[in-house]
This record gives structure tokens, sequence and C-alpha cells, in this order.
């Protein structure tokens, strides 16, 4: 990343910035330990400095947007290919109360809060994910999307701070 923003900034004026948007809403409804998730959030936080960037959480995101429109997923229906791959991740990193399904349910919605809180607080950016095509729904609806895709076996495992499940897989799973 730091390499592309170098590159971006050779090219255009201004340049490019990043910011890191730091997911601690989907560590919470996955039920993860309060404490890991901020240690872990504090190294990338710190790595990220090191390089150039900058962070924020998406908490801070949605409390910005709330009472906005950004907050009425009413009218959000799911994908039914996305809700098969979401209760897919669900059953291997959901930790959060009731069924796996329901968690997947639950990140659904609440994707369609951040994705409408994330083109609000950065309305002139580009969104840049590791995830695929596939679950363009998750993705802010007005920011033109790049999909970043990491050619090394294993490094498209997510989340990135838990190990690896034993699926057989040499190249890991990629999991929003």
């Amino acid at each position: 990343m730091a390499a592309f923003a170098q590159r971006v900034r050779g090219v255009y004026e201004p340049g490019a910035a990043i910011k890191l948007i730091l997911t601690d809403t989907h560590a919470e409804l996955n039920g993860y330990a309060p404490h890991g998730v901020r240690e872990y959030f504090a190294e990338v936080d710190a790595g990220a400095g090191e390089r150039g960037f900058e962070t924020c959480f998406l908490s801070q995101l949605t409390q910005a947007a709330e009472g906005v429109d950004a907050c009425d997923t009413n009218d959000d229906l799911v994908p039914e290919q996305t809700l098969q791959r979401l209760s897919a991740g669900a059953q291997k990193w959901y930790r959060g109360g009731g069924t796996a399904g329901q968690g997947a349910l639950k990140y659904f919605q609440m994707n369609m809060i951040e994705k409408r809180a994330v083109e609000r607080a950065f309305p002139r950016s580009i969104f840049v994910t590791f995830n695929g095509s596939d679950l363009r729904s998750l993705f802010p609806d007005y920011l033109p999307i790049f999909y970043m895709y990491s050619l090394r076996r294993g490094v498209g495992v997510k989340p990135w701070f838990l190990p690896a499940p034993e699926t057989g897989n040499s190249e890991g799973v990629d999991l929003p």
C-alpha cells in the first residue's frame, strides 16, 4: 500500500492519502475480546503511521452518520449469493450471540449502514478493498471501487489477527 501511494503521489498532484478504516464494529459483532481487538488495532495503527497512513475507527464513522438517512436499512434486500457467502464466513469466524446465519444477516445489515457512513465521510475518495466484486453490495454505492488482490499464498486470509482455519486450502480463505 505504501508503494502504491508513493506511485500515485509521483504522478498526480496533490497525490494520494490513504486512510485505513479499522473495522472495530466487525470485531465486536463477531464476539472477539475487546482487549485483544484494541491491541491488534493499536499495532495496525502504529504500522500504518510508520508508512504514512492515517487510521480511523468504523464505529466513529457510523456514529457520525447517526440520525441521517445513512442509518436506514429497511429497503436493503440481501442478495441470496451474498448471504450464502457471508454465512460460510460466519461459520468460521462468528462468535457472537445467535447462529452463524443470524450473525451473517446482522453483518449484512451493519454493512448497509457502514457503507453509507463511509461514502458520507469520504465523498471524494476511492474505496479500496481486498474482497472480490462478488461482495459489491457491501461497498459504498457512490464511490469508485478498487479491488486489490494479493499474489502471495495465504496473504488473503481474514481476519488478519486470527490464524487461518484448517481447510486444506493452501491459499487460505478470503472472508469479509
